[in-house]
């Protein structure tokens, strides 16, 4: 079953269920979330199903790498382990909305059914293409349509998904889908606060900054999920604050266990060397890698704003993962396949995780 606990200000979610046995589970309110398995459950290296909270993949025992520098050692100590490949995706699907009005969103907007095949058509022949290991998307609507694209476009590759009814009125929330057993989902979606520096006012996430715990080779890896404040009727504070609270959330994990791989991914809503960019990037040793970065320069751009090219979608990751990445691997994929089925482009980028 699912079940909930808290850590600091968020809300915990461990462990999922069978696709035929799915339900929601509500905490703190109105809250949300659903982790489930699909086909006949989720496997592990090892093949075995792994339920509840998880756990190191790789065994138990010794202190293993070396925290926020990167070391080899892994989380399972013993000899350094060869890295293995782990290719991550991140990509706003633009208002992926089903054909029912099945949610308690405010401003629900129903598709029709031809609408939402298309839709969902679209966006399934894009990640079948880039066949990521780990894919977290921005602007879907609700586990149902989620597993329908899993379950009807994708060939049954990803064993776990999970997505958190967030704070948007529209209903559009952040994502996961996965071959890797989730572990854990911790969510911040109820958490206030203000930029730093000041007491008020106060701000919440625009949808939430999902925390997606899995472990690989050993390696306890942690995504979150971001989609901060757009620029329509903008709120350049609360983008700012957002984006601190979130590098908070993942220097605190960093801090609560140095052998974590930390990965903030997304639609930031703004662009290299913007306040909130700069923010999650941080500064000094602490400094994050953006992909990004690597991708050759008239491909560097992921929204195409009135025909000014923007790269509003990052993939930053803390010192320890950004000694796994393997920056040849980084791109930005452009085509019309990507048209057909939103205006944003997805970001790419395989490590190799130890």
């Amino acid at each position: 079953m699912l079940h909930a606990s808290s850590r600091s200000q968020g809300s915990r979610f461990g462990g999922w269920t069978s696709l035929a046995r799915a339900g929601r589970l509500t905490a703190s309110g109105a809250l949300a979330a659903a982790l489930l398995v699909l086909s006949s459950g989720g496997c592990g290296q090892d093949g075995r199903v792994r339920e509840g909270s998880g756990g190191d993949a790789g065994g138990g025992g010794g202190g293993g790498g070396s925290g926020g520098s990167g070391g080899a050692g892994g989380s399972g100590g013993g000899a350094p382990k060869d890295p293995m490949p782990l290719r991550v995706v991140n990509w706003n699907v633009r208002n992926y909305l089903n054909d029912k009005n099945d949610s308690a969103a405010v401003d629900e907007v129903v598709r029709t059914t031809a609408q939402y095949v298309a839709h969902r058509k679209a966006i399934g022949v894009v990640l079948s293409a880039i066949d990521a290991d780990v894919v977290v998307l921005q602007e879907v609507e609700n586990e149902a349509s989620l597993s329908d694209l899993v379950q009807s476009e994708l060939g049954g590759k990803y064993t776990s998904i999970g997505i958190v009814d967030g704070n948007d009125p529209r209903g559009i929330d952040i994502a996961i889908v996965s071959k890797l057993p989730i572990d854990d989902v911790v969510s911040h979606k109820d958490e206030q606060f203000p930029l730093n520096g000041t007491v008020g006012p106060t701000y919440r996430f625009s949808r939430d900054c999902p925390e997606y715990h899995l472990t690989y080779n050993g390696r306890k890896l942690v995504l979150l999920g971001v989609h901060f404040k757009a620029k329509e009727d903008d709120n350049p504070n609360k983008r700012l604050a957002e984006a601190q609270r979130t590098r908070a959330i993942a220097n605190a994990l960093v801090k609560e266990d140095p052998s974590r791989a930390v990965l903030v991914l997304g639609d930031f809503n703004d662009t290299p060397g913007s306040p909130p960019y700069l923010a999650v990037m941080g500064e000094g040793d602490g400094t994050y890698t953006n992909a990004p970065d690597f991708v050759p320069t008239n491909d560097r751009w992921t929204y195409d704003y009135q025909g000014a090219l923007e790269l509003v979608d990052h993939q930053m990751s803390n010192p320890l993962l950004a000694g796994m990445l393997d920056q040849v691997s980084v791109t930005i994929r452009h085509g019309d396949d990507v048209d057909d089925a939103t205006d944003h482009a997805p970001v790419v980028a395989t490590y190799g995780v130890k």
